[in-house]
């Protein structure tokens, strides 16, 4: 299925929990935003908890497999999910990238490959693409929703740029995409709906709006 970036913003589905096979780049981007968010969330690693910075921080609660063999954790993680997002900055993905999509095929699961623009990192473009998967999760409506994508060593920046996107994917009326909770009876106040009124978070200044729901 296809999406544009102008579809609407309204969903009506949210995950219950991510996971991820803990790499750097996309895989910990998925972590950090679950997290903040307070989703629960952990997946499976490579024994050991291998990673290319070393290992997966112990701060994330995942589950080692028996081998430290990349491609068998990736397997694992597609198994348990019922939706898998996979992020890089090329058209044609390629590595570890490739075979997750492969794999998601394979298993006859629903996967979405979403290409990112290394040189657009504002507020505006990461809205785009996150209009465009909660539309793709309103449509699939998975309760565990894998992630993963290019390690950040292949693709600079990417960590951080997932971690943004999914943060605005995955934010609730019930907190700022800091974690700051926002209290229930500030949308109930007159106006703030029905005029979209901005709400200006103290803690990191992001701007909330209902309609970003």
């Amino acid at each position: 299925m296809s999406f544009r970036p102008d579809m609407p913003c309204r969903m009506s589905w949210l995950p219950q929990m991510v996971i991820s096979g803990g790499q750097t780049g996309g895989d910990r981007g998925g972590l950090i935003a679950a997290a903040i968010l307070g989703y629960e969330h952990g997946g499976w690693v490579p024994k050991g908890r291998l990673a290319e910075d070393g290992r997966v921080p112990d701060c994330y609660p995942m589950t080692e497999a028996d081998t430290s063999d990349y491609p068998a954790r990736t397997k694992l993680n597609i198994e348990c999910s019922d939706a898998t997002i996979v992020f890089t900055y090329e058209d044609e993905p390629t590595g570890g990238s490739k075979l997750t999509l492969t794999a998601v095929l394979k298993a006859h699961k629903p996967g979405m490959h979403m290409v990112l623009d290394p040189k657009d990192r504002t507020k505006e473009g990461s809205q785009k693409v996150a209009r465009a998967i909660r539309a793709w999760l309103d449509v699939k409506q998975p309760k565990v929703l894998n992630v993963a994508g290019s390690r950040e060593s292949k693709a600079p920046g990417i960590q951080d740029a997932v971690a943004e996107i999914l943060l605005l994917v995955l934010q609730t009326p019930a907190s700022c995409i800091c974690g700051k909770v926002i209290p229930e009876d500030v949308w109930e106040r007159t106006g703030v709906k029905e005029k979209d009124t901005p709400l200006w978070c103290s803690k990191c200044q992001h701007v909330t709006r209902w309609s970003d729901f």
